[in-house]
């Protein structure tokens, strides 16, 4: 019993010898930290990376973080990997990357080029953002800066988390999320498209005042311009604004924020707008014989917060007209988002994964064919829009 003891400590204690925690550590100083990949394909239809990357240099306050991009090409992902370290001199960090770019062109031929990296590379984390590029390149998205003092990557999360919290239009997909949407039956990815937009800047001097902004002296910053939609592998078409707020009511998992803006029940070229403060949504199917309808309820709770008249639009009557118009409003929303999403085959509002849910037998006799049956699903929806509160004074103002 005592020499089997000896033996087991002893092989615990060489044991240790081979095991160290940071077998594969790198030093900071020969470390590269990629704050946005760009994957795009190139006319001679191989895969071409380019990174963005951080300059180890201390970062001035309210100034962006100065950046480099490097690029290289290759057959595979793996192969332009391989070459972009070749080229650099640095060992090329990826685990602090905030987000990757899909170049739209690259998107709309095959997903299959480029989803074995992403969905089983160690070095990616599972909540890293997935973009597609819109009217720019990849390679134009990562070379591209942010005016809000941050890098490229962490500038593109803010984007998108600021958009949830005011606009509430475009829904971040993480590369997580995009992986089990383009694997799993009955669901297609959609994922926020991103553009540049030059937006005019003040030219300063340490002896004259700032002058006023100017297309002339525009520098281009990536905005959010629609949302991309997928059929299997493929990028076959886009949401625009509405549509992407159609598809907000549909899916999004943060069921708060963001506004709508109706006509004036008195003033028809007039506006009201009106906050989201939550919704609850409920979709279900309902089976008769063959036939399939989903039937799709939003309960909204809205707050009065802008108008251009000076009517009392919030006695009893009047706000109940605001609230058809809310309504209204949102099922125009909706009914763009399906018809599109329809008009394409593509199902990004999750419908045959409800079933699956829902009606599992049922789907396992439909699924091989619901592509075409999702284009003819028919859908039933039911509004149900309350303002509860005002954050303007009881009465508006008057003007002479």
């Amino acid at each position: 019993m005592k020499l089997k003891k000896t033996f087991i400590f002893t092989f615990l204690s060489l044991s240790m010898l081979f095991n160290g925690g940071c077998w594969d550590y790198s030093e900071i100083d020969n470390t590269a930290v990629v704050t946005v990949m760009g994957l795009d394909l190139t006319s001679q239809g191989e895969i071409k990376i380019s990174a963005n990357i951080i300059k180890p240099f201390p970062i001035l306050k309210n100034k962006s973080p100065e950046t480099f991009v490097i690029s290289a090409t290759g057959r595979s992902c793996a192969e332009a990997v391989r070459r972009l370290c070749l080229s650099f001199c640095k060992v090329i960090e990826v685990s602090q990357m905030e987000a990757i770019v899909i170049g739209k062109e690259l998107a709309q031929t095959d997903l299959s080029l480029i989803m074995d990296f992403l969905s089983r590379n160690r070095h990616l984390r599972p909540n890293l953002l997935i973009m597609i590029s819109g009217t720019n390149t990849a390679e134009e998205i990562v070379s591209s800066n942010t005016p809000q003092g941050v890098s490229l990557g962490r500038g593109l999360s803010r984007l998108l988390a600021q958009n949830q919290q005011s606009a509430n239009i475009f829904i971040p997909i993480r590369e997580l999320d995009f992986t089990i949407y383009s694997a799993q039956a009955g669901i297609e990815p959609a994922i926020p498209i991103v553009s540049l937009a030059a937006q005019p800047i003040s030219i300063t001097s340490d002896n004259s005042a700032p002058q006023s902004p100017s297309l002339m002296d525009a520098q281009k910053t990536p905005v959010l311009s629609g949302t991309a939609l997928f059929k299997g592998r493929q990028m076959v078409g886009s949401f625009d604004d509405l549509e992407t707020m159609g598809h907000r009511w549909l899916i999004s998992g943060m069921q708060k924020g963001g506004f709508i803006t109706i006509p004036d029940p008195f003033v028809m070229d007039k506006t009201v707008d009106l906050k989201i403060i939550e919704f609850q949504r409920k979709i279900k199917p309902l089976i008769s014989g063959d036939k399939i309808i989903m039937e799709i309820n939003i309960i909204a709770s809205l707050t009065f917060i802008s108008q251009q008249t000076n009517e009392n639009l919030l006695e009893a009557q009047t706000l109940k007209q605001i609230e058809l118009l809310a309504e209204k409003e949102i099922q125009r929303q909706i009914n763009a988002c399906i018809v599109k999403s329809q008009s394409l085959q593509s199902d990004v509002l999750g419908w045959g994964w409800t079933l699956n849910k829902l009606e599992p037998q049922m789907w396992c006799q439909i699924k091989e064919q619901w592509p075409a049956m999702y284009s003819q699903t028919e859908y039933n929806i039911k509004i149900d829009a309350k303002i509860y509160n005002s954050m303007l004074t009881i009465s508006p103002p008057k003007f002479s």
